[in-house]
């Protein structure tokens, strides 16, 4: 069983409990609900996983997006404050920042490639490390998490890709989490001028 199987089952059963789980009201029938889609995605399908179809439309996500179904399919099944609100906010403005600067990069819009920094990231631990304890100390345990998973993941080689870039984001990852931070400002907006 490889590390690839075991996450995009991990998003197999995030995505789909996500999309089950709130519509239960009973919370021990959303538990046997996820249970039942986490046991699907096992089941075989012409000597393929059923979740293993799933990575042929959308790929290989990041440790990071894995953390964050993790982390929002436990709080939909009653773990009241699993992450504070303020880590998965600077979390989500963090990929949002990084996406809106690398993305344009690494397709060329400037001579500077910052995705092949990631194949030998030497430089870029520094960096990531001076983040993860920032982050830390200042309260924000989602962000350091999933940098500090994803590094590890990295330096196990637990993915197929040797690029340090694609273990910490995605570009699914930086559209949810663009979404989440303009309907999370519609909805702050809404609150205080009404």
């Amino acid at each position: 069983m490889s590390f690839q199987l075991i996450s995009i089952w991990i998003i197999w059963t995030g995505a789909l409990g996500l999309l089950v789980a709130p519509r239960i009201k009973s919370p021990g029938l959303r538990w046997f609900a996820v249970i039942i889609i986490a046991v699907m995605g096992w089941v075989p399908v012409n000597d393929l996983a059923l979740a293993a179809y799933l990575r042929a439309y959308i790929g290989d996500l990041s440790i990071t997006s894995c953390v964050l179904l993790t982390a929002a399919l436990f709080e939909t099944l009653g773990f009241q404050k699993f992450v504070h609100v303020r880590s998965k906010q600077s979390l989500a403005a963090c990929v949002v920042a990084t996406a809106c600067i690398f993305y344009p990069m690494a397709l060329g819009a400037t001579y500077i490639d910052p995705y092949q920094w990631g194949y030998q990231p030497y430089y870029m631990l520094p960096a990531l490390l001076s983040i993860t304890l920032a982050s830390w100390f200042s309260q924000r345990h989602l962000l350091s998490l999933c940098i500090s998973l994803a590094v590890l993941a990295y330096a196990l080689k637990l993915g197929e890709s040797d690029n340090l870039w694609d273990y910490l984001i995605d570009p699914a990852l930086a559209i949810v989490c663009a979404v989440k931070l303009l309907t999370l400002r519609e909805t702050t907006e809404r609150r205080l001028f009404s």
